[in-house]
């Protein structure tokens, strides 16, 4: 008797046990294996934080709802909005960091623009820069020029400066240099040879001597003349050009000697340095 009171007391005691272990919830179990796993990724952890600790506060209401036995139905629901809450958490972490990525590849862009903008910038400065100093360095140039043609009295006139060879250049009749008149052209070929863009025309002209025809034909052997000589002297040939007035536009009358002796001349007309776009 007392062996059997004891047995059906064991066994009241083992059934009791076995009432009082919490019936396994599988949507409870994911629930925290979910949080586990998202409480542990530092995106989550740093991106996240707020919808992370809202999924923990859920989780901890589905954990009590199991402890305290309440229906299944209700402890599922609260494990699945406690899942719902960790993949917000996770999804707005991932959000977050792409956003970030994003955001720094438009930074970069930005400055990369704002770089290149800043070296166009630089480059039409020093390019603006280059070409003050090229006008600076042109127009003393330019004033050289004026200056060393002023020396061998070139007049300015509306076809540009000119430098009139004459006197004693050619004998009437004639066009061949007379011996020991070819100083201005070694004045002039050193000029030809600082400036070595300068050009000019060789502009022949003859006194009213013979007639018109044979004049022209004079006029234009006295610039050829002048033209040889300062190739020989070393100026380029391109840059010399000869035209022939013959006994057109006299600078004095032909009436006398002396007049007659001034129209028998050459002039280098040079286009105004001002304005001659080959000067700058």
């Amino acid at each position: 008797m007392t062996i059997r009171i004891l047995t059906l007391a064991t066994l009241t005691a083992a059934l009791a046990a076995c009432s009082s272990v919490p019936e396994r919830n599988l949507a409870l179990e994911q629930a925290q294996d979910r949080y586990a796993i998202a409480s542990n990724d530092p995106s989550v952890q740093s991106l996240a934080a707020d919808e992370l600790r809202r999924a923990g506060e859920s989780l901890r209401v589905a954990q009590q709802a199991g402890a305290d036995r309440l229906p299944r139905a209700t402890v599922d629901h609260l494990s699945y909005m406690t899942t719902q809450r960790v993949v917000i958490a996770q999804e707005t972490a991932s959000s977050r960091a792409s956003q970030a990525v994003t955001g720094a590849a438009s930074a970069e862009r930005e400055k990369m623009q704002m770089d290149s903008r800043m070296r166009e910038a630089d480059g039409a400065y020093e390019r603006l820069a280059r070409s003050q100093r090229g006008k600076q360095v042109s127009d003393a140039r330019v004033e050289e020029l004026e200056i060393q043609l002023k020396e061998l009295n070139a007049r300015q006139t509306p076809r540009g400066l000119v430098v009139t060879l004459g006197d004693v250049l050619f004998d009437s009749g004639h066009a061949e240099l007379v011996a020991g008149s070819t100083g201005n052209m070694s004045a002039l070929a050193e000029i030809f040879s600082r400036h070595p863009q300068l050009t000019a025309a060789i502009e022949g002209y003859a006194d009213s001597s013979g007639s018109a025809s044979r004049n022209v034909v004079l006029s234009r052997q006295r610039a050829e003349a002048v033209k040889e000589a300062l190739v020989s002297l070393g100026v380029a040939a391109e840059r010399l050009n000869t035209q022939a007035y013959g006994e057109e536009n006299p600078v004095a009358s032909n009436g006398t000697a002396a007049g007659r002796q001034l129209n028998r001349r050459v002039e280098i007309v040079f286009a105004h340095p001002r304005y001659d776009r080959s000067m700058r």
